[in-house]
């Protein structure tokens, strides 16, 4: 299937809370975050119009911010833990953004 003249959003996920790793998502790889690398290859799509980061963590949302990635608020710690999915994530962003544009009713 073509996409044509569309530009994509993209949502990275990134928890704070990893259980092998700490802090997995800001530790410095090669001179910068883990998470910059996501970023900065998004970013180099040209279909890509905006990148989102879902997050439980300031940390983690205040790098992203630095590398050009929009963070609109924290996740829930419910949609932190263990067990939860991508996929419930990805419905709670686009839930989110229902009630924006629609102004929450």
């Amino acid at each position: 299937m073509a996409i044509k003249n569309k530009l994509l959003d993209v949502l990275i996920t990134a928890r704070g809370g990893s259980k092998r790793l700490p802090g997995k998502n800001i530790k410095n790889l090669c001179g910068k975050p883990l998470i910059a690398w996501t970023i900065e290859a998004a970013k180099q799509s040209s279909w890509i119009k905006n990148i989102y980061v879902s997050t439980d963590c300031q940390e983690i949302a205040e790098v992203s911010k630095k590398y050009g990635a929009i963070v609109p608020r924290l996740r829930s710690k419910s949609l932190s833990e263990d067990n939860t999915t991508s996929f419930d994530t990805a419905i709670d962003y686009l839930e989110y953004f229902d009630d924006q544009i629609s102004g929450g009713e």
